[in-house]
């Protein structure tokens, strides 16, 4: 029961959530592990300075809306994750990119890791290319559908209940047996990882701005997969560089991530950058939703400015020239 006392603090603190919030309820030697360009925040004041600050002056309505909130106890203490959308007036500028006095949505992934009621560490990614893309000045533009991020289609992704562990075990056994299948990649064809076996025919895959979001595996395929392995034939969880935070399995939702969660080598075109040869590591995050005894939906979330950055590329420069 005390993961699920830790998801109620949470979410009471995050929707709440100001500058004289934060010491009551983050330990004092906190780690803020975050997109590009906030990246690595220690100690209280950091997160006030560098992160809830910048947000507030830039969103003075700001309004969080999740529609994925979940929580698990796990061998390092619980941990809670969420997926949504800020939804505020962009009114002043966010790390240079430009406020257009209007509506806009700052998607986010997020992991909170708890120990007796306080927060020792979170990790947040946030999909600032997609805001670039609001205003007009992203410097990427995806082969899938931008702007279509959908909360669950079942409207079940925030429950405040104990999920049956039986529930919860067999999402987290489908999704290790799919990442299983990804790790059987002969480097020739997509059809040796076998994913057919682990996705519903109208699975949906929300991927972030600049790669865009695709229906059915063949979508998946065209618009993520192939682009994808053609850059990183030899990409994998097992490098030295990659450091993941855990896994939620809560119900018939599951999510993990790392910081960075995947290595690989650039060794071919990625997003109209060319080859570099480079060792990289990509900080990512995944939601899924399994329906019966496939996955049916799976929310990614990637630090695509962290990532060409690793190429040589500054997105953020790049914008400030759009």
């Amino acid at each position: 029961m005390k993961h699920l006392e830790h998801k109620k603090l949470l979410w009471q603190w995050l929707h709440t959530l100001t500058t004289e919030s934060l010491e009551p309820i983050l330990s004092p030697e906190v780690e803020f592990f975050v997109s590009h360009p906030i990246n690595t925040l220690v100690g209280v004041q950091a997160v006030k300075t560098s992160f809830l600050e910048p947000l507030q002056r830039s969103f003075p309505d700001l309004e969080r809306r999740d529609d994925i909130f979940l929580a698990s106890e796990t061998p390092t203490g619980d941990l809670v994750a969420a997926h949504g959308h800020y939804v505020g007036t962009f009114n002043q500028d966010l790390f240079g990119i430009p406020a257009n006095q209007a509506v806009v949505r700052l998607r986010y992934g997020e992991f909170y890791q708890l120990e007796a009621g306080k927060i020792t560490r979170a990790y947040i990614l946030f999909d600032f290319l997609d805001l670039m893309r609001q205003v007009g000045v992203s410097p990427l533009h995806g082969a899938g559908a931008e702007g279509m991020v959908q909360a669950p289609r079942t409207r079940d992704g925030v429950q405040f209940v104990v999920a049956d562990p039986i529930v919860s075990q067999k999402s987290r056994d489908l999704v290790f047996a799919m990442g299983e299948g990804l790790g059987q990649y002969d480097q020739k064809s997509l059809s040796s990882m076998g994913m057919q076996r682990f996705w519903t025919p109208d699975m949906m895959w929300y991927g972030p701005s600049g790669i865009g979001t695709t229906r059915g595996l063949t979508g998946f395929e065209q618009y993520h997969q192939m682009p994808f392995l053609h850059a990183f034939p030899d990409r994998s969880g097992s490098f030295p560089i990659v450091k993941r935070f855990g896994r939620v399995a809560d119900g018939h939702y599951v999510a993990s991530g790392g910081y960075p969660s995947l290595g690989a080598t650039h060794l071919g075109a990625y997003l109209g950058t060319p080859a570099t040869g480079r060792q990289i590591g990509m900080r990512v995050m995944d939601f899924w939703r399994r329906e019966q005894d496939l996955l049916a939906e799976n929310w990614v979330l990637i630090d695509l400015p962290d990532l060409f950055l690793q190429f040589g590329v500054d997105l953020f420069a790049k914008m400030g020239e759009r």
